[in-house]
């Protein structure tokens, strides 16, 4: 009985040292896959980061050449009508002139009747620009909440992959 008890006291040391080690193995493997979650993480994010900033940028680029197109596009028009009119006007002034003088009041009429109706175009460009931002906006908010979205997701899968991690930790393998 001695012996045995001998012998098993000879063995406490080893068997300690095995349990200790094993401890520190599992320690170890905890530590590792809480530094690749972190690691996960911290990638999922940075991408998240970027990918929200380059759509910002994209945007903001897509909203600005927009605005650029529109404004020319605006400008060239009335422009254009502006150069017709005056054409139209010299063109009217020159022929009046030389019929009769009287028709001066006809055309005051009409150039009345014409900025009457510039007057009423400014109003409706005005109402059209503000009609043409909201829709800007709107489309921007959707882009952003779309985006959103798809950070949630890609946060959820995060999640997913994390919580997989640590099953797998927990099962042991």
């Amino acid at each position: 009985n001695q012996y045995y008890m001998s012998k098993l006291g000879e063995m406490v040391p080893e068997l300690a040292q095995q349990a200790y080690e094993r401890y520190a193995d599992s320690y170890n493997t905890d530590i590792n896959l809480l530094e690749n979650m972190l690691d996960t993480y911290n990638s999922a994010y940075s991408n998240a980061y970027g990918a929200n900033n380059k759509t910002i940028s994209n945007i903001n680029s897509v909203l600005a050449s927009n605005t650029d197109r529109d404004k020319a596009a605006y400008e060239n028009y009335w422009n254009t009508l502006f150069n017709q009119q005056k054409y139209d006007k010299n063109e009217q002034d020159y022929r009046w002139t030389e019929a009769n003088n009287s028709q001066d009041y006809n055309w005051n009429e009409v150039l009345n009747g014409q900025e009457s109706t510039q007057n009423n175009l400014d109003i409706e460009d005005s109402r059209m620009d503000n009609v043409m931002k909201q829709i800007y906006m709107q489309y921007y908010n959707q882009i952003i909440n779309n985006q959103l979205n798809s950070e949630r997701l890609n946060n959820r899968l995060t999640e997913e992959r994390i919580n997989q991690l640590m099953l797998q930790n927990a099962m042991g393998y």
